[in-house]
């Protein structure tokens, strides 16, 4: 194989393996090896490793985007102060209720397998 090396800014190759790593939605956990991610994206596995000490912390990451996302969505919500209490928690449950589907989605995919961090 034939590679050549694309320099990019950290947090753009960071962005990046977080993308791919969405392979775990679609796979699974333990069916994703380290190997399909960097394949996916082009890279030497040391570049892997100068991110993520293991597949663990690259979901680890995973799940902090995803919380962070979530967060953000629900953030102007909650503080329009010309929205009733009420809507706001439906509001927030919407996103919840995406959020909690998100995760049981890769759970299942992973069906009783243990997920290590």
């Amino acid at each position: 194989m034939n590679w050549r090396a694309v320099v990019k800014e950290y947090d753009e190759r960071y962005a990046e393996f977080l993308d791919v790593a969405r392979l775990f939605y679609t796979k699974g956990y333990a069916q994703t090896p380290v190997q399909e991610i960097i394949d996916a994206i082009g890279v030497a596995k040391g570049t892997f490793y100068h991110y993520f000490d293991s597949k663990g912390d690259l979901l680890d990451a995973l799940i902090e985007r995803m919380l962070t996302q979530q967060l953000q969505s629900l953030t102007p919500l909650m503080q329009d102060t010309t929205t009733d209490a009420a809507t706001k928690f439906r509001g927030s449950s919407t996103t919840s209720a995406r959020g909690r589907w998100q995760t049981r989605r890769f759970h299942r995919s992973d069906a009783g397998r243990h997920v290590p961090r």
